[in-house]
């Protein structure tokens, strides 16, 4: 269903979680097309949700530091210290944490919620159908 990421390997990388169930990936492209990144971030701007954002994107900040690894993260923060900070400084899949809301995308979203089990925006992708209820993570349309 989803695929945990470390930041540091052959190439860098800013998700933590990646969506790996083919339903929920088309799914999650369908509404992307119907504009759902901006309705996501709509939703979580208009039910009062910015403060559980931003506290959403810190515990992505502190999973890709555990997810890094001691010995890759010392190294990064001494030889690629931009990267370093750029990549735990990023939030969902890397987004800046800044005052306003940016979803970035769908995937990711739903990656995360399935990763952690939860959402500041959870209502949202349940009702979207981005969620996973199946047996076994085993998805069928």
């Amino acid at each position: 269903m989803i695929q945990i990421c470390r930041p540091w390997g052959r190439k860098i990388f800013p998700t933590s979680f990646w969506l790996k169930c083919p339903y929920l990936v088309k799914l999650a492209g369908k509404i992307e097309s119907l504009g759902g990144v901006h309705e996501l971030e709509e939703y979580i701007a208009s039910h009062g949700l910015i403060h559980e954002w931003r506290k959403y994107n810190i515990i992505h900040q502190s999973l890709r530091v555990i997810l890094g690894g001691r010995y890759e993260n010392d190294f990064a923060r001494r030889y690629r210290t931009k990267i370093f900070r750029d990549i735990m400084r990023g939030g969902v899949g890397g987004i800046r944490v800044g005052e306003g809301v940016n979803v970035k995308c769908l995937h990711l979203q739903t990656a995360s919620y399935l990763g952690l089990g939860f959402h500041p925006a959870s209502e949202w992708l349940k009702a979207h159908g981005l969620c996973c209820e199946c047996e076994n993570g085993l998805c069928c349309e």
